[in-house]
């Protein structure tokens, strides 16, 4: 079987909220300011897929069209 990774990013010009709380977070322990953070949802598929099924399965149930 075949095991599938689909990243799901914010939207172009939508805010990263979970990066945003991870680099406030990273603040209050002392870090650098200068941090580059973007934060993705990760997801695993296994199975008997084709590409065109994942990139299906993305688009229609990971994805806010």
């Amino acid at each position: 079987m075949t095991l599938w990774e689909i990243d799901v990013h914010p939207a172009a010009g939508e805010n990263d909220v979970a990066a945003i709380n991870l680099a406030s977070a990273a603040h209050d322990l002392g870090l650098s300011a200068e941090l580059a953070i973007a934060a993705a949802h990760g997801y695993l598929l296994q199975g008997q897929l084709s590409q065109v099924e994942v990139q299906r399965a993305a688009a229609e149930l990971l994805a806010d069209a």
